[in-house]
């Protein structure tokens, strides 16, 4: 992804001292550093922050700037050179770009345009379509108009319209139109960001030719901060987290509006802080029931483990589409409900702690055999878990388990009891 040089600033303000430390620059008094640019004595170079805007100034050569000013001046390089080796150095996945204020504004306007084309498109969708969204259970015109989801057929017009609009020296410098995610054989979703501003693209290919999705290389659209539908969440409520774009338009079609796909990435630093500061009080982990769709819930318990965001794991026989589509607003019945505790001694198979380890809980040492799990949680998995949580959840799932047993026997005997009292009947 290709920033801003005023962005990469604010990415990186808060790795100024790493990025001192790595050209091994000697810090004497916390944000004084003795400056490399000159014979410096006396710790000359200070490092001032305000927010998000951090600059340097030497009071020996009396050198002033940014981070990437320093580096450029010091290694003999370009800012812009300056700027990604900061960034890589930080850890950040960023490039950057000499992009102009108003090549932002022209991106920010050519997305919206597209965006505008796909909503008024969803009365003219093609019969592939139509059918594969029927298959979904997602054709729904005012969803998918208000989701901004629908068909560009002719890539030329839309290829010249932006020419005519924006010019040709910013169609070839910026490059802002993937022709791979419009056509008639695709179906493109709007990615917006958490303003609601269109700031990428994503499409579904129906001919069946692989990979089915093709995803935009938008240049101010960061796949780990911006999952598909984070502008629709609201503050302070439970969020259900999937894994692509149709399992995030199924809850929206039940009116289930704070569900967002992460589309194949796992949580990422950003996106908690995200959610964090959203104040999301629950997470619903609901990904796909194969090996990948484990494996990214595990990630994800342990991304989230030291947050305040309280997680579960829902289970399915099927992907979350599929399952909305068999029982609408009763897909619950299809979901098998899974604590962190549970989920994660299952999922990992541990040897010394399976899932078998929580029926030790109905033994005699209740509270001491409760303590030492939730103490193996903490060490083995870095997980912290109220034991008297872990043993409430036990008791109930356990209690459930065996009124299901009870239930079905009285069932299996009620059978019987109508059969004999048919057989009297019938003297058969």
């Amino acid at each position: 992804m290709y920033i801003t040089i005023k962005e990469a600033e604010h990415e990186i303000a808060s790795h100024v001292d790493a990025i001192l430390l790595a050209l091994s620059t000697e810090n004497k008094y916390g944000s004084k550093y003795v400056c490399q640019l000159h014979d410096d004595k006396d710790a000359s170079l200070h490092v001032y922050k305000d927010d998000n805007n951090v600059h340097l100034h030497c009071f020996g050569c009396g050198f002033h700037g940014s981070i990437f000013d320093y580096v450029a001046k010091l290694k003999g390089i370009g800012k812009i050179e300056a700027a990604d080796w900061c960034l890589k150095t930080a850890g950040i996945n960023r490039s950057v770009m000499m992009i102009s204020q108003d090549d932002v504004t022209k991106l920010a306007e050519l997305n919206k345009y597209i965006a505008l084309l796909l909503h008024k498109s969803t009365e003219h969708l093609n019969k592939d379509a139509v059918e594969f969204l029927k298959s979904k259970g997602l054709y729904d015109r005012k969803l998918l108009s208000s989701a901004c989801i629908g068909q560009i057929n002719s890539t030329d017009q839309l290829m010249q319209a932006a020419i005519k609009k924006y010019g040709r020296e910013f169609i070839d410098k910026m490059r802002p139109i993937n022709l791979a995610l419009f056509g008639p054989n695709k179906l493109t979703y709007t990615i917006f960001n958490r303003d609601g501003k269109p700031v990428a693209f994503a499409a579904r290919k129906l001919d069946g030719t692989l990979p089915k999705y093709v995803n935009s290389n938008g240049n101010v659209y960061d796949k780990r901060v911006t999952p598909y539908g984070i502008h629709r969440v609201v503050s302070g409520k439970e969020l259900i987290v999937v894994e692509g774009y149709n399992d995030a338009l199924a809850f929206w079609s039940l009116g289930i509006r704070n569900a967002i796909a992460l589309c194949g990435t796992s949580f990422s630093n950003e996106l908690v802080d995200l959610l964090v500061s959203l104040q999301v009080p629950r997470i619903h982990l609901f990904f796909d029931s194969d090996n990948a769709g484990l494996k990214a819930s595990y990630e994800s318990i342990m991304k989230l483990a030291n947050t305040n965001i309280k997680t579960d794991v829902w289970l399915a026989s099927c992907d979350p589409d599929e399952l909305i589509l068999r029982h609408g607003k009763d897909f619950m019945k299809g979901v098998q409900v899974q604590s962190n505790a549970e989920f994660v001694l299952y999922y990992t198979q541990d040897p010394e702690f399976t899932i078998n380890s929580l029926e030790l809980l109905a033994g005699d040492d209740i509270e001491q055999t409760t303590i030492s799990l939730c103490e193996t949680l903490r060490t083995k998995f870095g997980l912290d878990y109220n034991p008297y949580k872990l043993l409430y959840e036990t008791i109930r799932k356990k209690y459930e388990r065996e009124l299901g047993e009870v239930k079905s026997k009285l069932t299996e005997i009620t059978q019987k009891v109508d059969r004999l009292v048919n057989y009297g009947q019938t003297g058969e």
